[in-house]
C-alpha cells in the first residue's frame, strides 16, 4: 500500500476517523503516530480509518484548493510540478516538497493555496471519493523562497533570542521531569490493572480494547496502545497517557498535580 512509503520518506502517518479528516484520539503531531507497515495496515484495513501524514522538519505540502490555480502552477513551473502530488476528492491537489534551506519559512498562503504540514493522503476516502496519486514522481527538494515567490507571500521567521529559549526550556524541564519519570515508571497496563481492576481488556500484542469508562459505552470503544503507553476512545474525546487518566479519574487540576500524586505510588503489577 502506498501509505507505507511515507515512513521511508520520514513522514509520520496518523489515523483519521473513517471517512473523515479528524484524527483519532491519542494521535497527533505531538503524540503517537503509525511508524510501521503492521500498524498502518491495522488502522486502514481493520479499523477502516483514513490516513494522514505529518511532514518532517524541513518538508511542507502545498494544498491547492482551486484546480485552476494548480493547472496554472503546473504550466508556469513544470519542473516543480514533477514532485509527488495527489488529487483530493474535491478536485484540488496536494504537492509534497522538501526544503533545501533546512527549515520551512513561514509561508502566508495566497487565494486558493495553503501551505500545510498535515494532510489526508491516498487511499483515504471522503464522502466515498478517494485521494488519488496524480504524479508519482519523487518528492523534490526546493528553495521555497525562490521557487514559490509568485504563488505565496513569504515572511521571514523571527529569530528567537537564546535567553528566551533557555528560559522556556527550563520551565518545561521543571514540570516535565516529574511527568516523564512517572510515565516511565508506570506502564499503561500496570496502571490500569491497579487503579481500574474492574476494567476488562481484550486482545493481545500492542493493541487492547475494552468498554470506555468515560461515557456510557456499550460497544468496546476504548483502545490501549501498550507499545507507546497511550489510550483513547473512538466514541468520545477522552485520550492520553497514564498521567491523563490519573488526572481525569481523581479530578486533579493539572497534569503536574496528577503526576506528583502518582509519583507517591510505587506499586508494581504483573500483567
Amino acid at each position: 500500500m502506498i501509505a507505507h512509503l511515507w515512513v521511508s520518506h520520514g513522514f509520520r502517518v496518523l489515523p483519521c476517523q473513517p471517512g473523515k479528516k479528524i484524527l483519532v484520539g491519542g494521535f497527533g503531531p505531538n503524540l503517537v503516530s503509525l511508524d510501521d507497515s503492521e500498524s498502518i495496515d491495522f488502522w486502514f484495513r481493520d479499523r477502516k480509518s483514513n490516513l494522514a501524514v505529518l511532514a518532517p522538519s524541513g518538508a511542507f505540502i502545498l494544498d491547492f484548493d482551486d484546480p485552476a490555480l494548480y493547472t496554472r502552477f503546473a504550466v508556469d513551473l513544470p519542473e516543480l510540478a514533477e514532485t509527488y502530488t495527489e488529487k483530493t476528492p474535491r478536485g484540488g491537489s496536494h504537492a509534497f516538497y522538501y526544503s533545501d534551506m533546512g527549515y520551512v519559512p513561514k509561508l502566508v498562503p495566497g487565494r486558493g493555496l495553503e501551505v500545510k504540514r498535515v494532510v489526508v493522503v491516498a487511499p483515504s476516502l471522503i464522502d466515498g471519493l478517494p485521494y488519488v496519486p496524480l504524479n508519482t514522481g519523487r518528492i523534490l527538494t526546493v528553495n521555497p523562497l525562490e521557487s514559490l515567490a509568485g504563488y505565496v507571500d513569504i515572511q521571514s521567521i523571527a529569530q528567537v533570542e537564546k535567553t528566551s529559549l533557555r528560559a522556556s526550556c527550563g520551565h518545561i524541564e521543571a514540570s516535565g521531569g516529574i511527568i516523564s519519570d512517572v510515565k516511565s515508571r508506570w506502564p499503561i497496563l500496570s496502571y490500569l490493572a491497579y487503579f481500574e481492576p474492574k476494567l476488562i481488556l481484550t486482545g493481545g500484542g500492542r493493541w487492547r480494547r475494552g468498554l470506555c469508562p468515560w461515557h456510557n459505552d456499550r460497544n468496546p470503544s476504548l483502545w490501549v496502545d501498550t507499545l507507546n503507553n497511550l489510550w483513547g476512545c473512538h466514541a468520545c474525546p477522552a485520550h492520553g497517557d497514564v498521567v491523563n487518566w490519573h488526572s481525569k479519574k481523581y479530578c486533579w487540576a493539572s497534569q503536574l498535580a496528577a503526576a506528583k500524586d502518582l509519583s507517591r505510588w510505587d506499586v508494581r503489577v504483573e500483567v
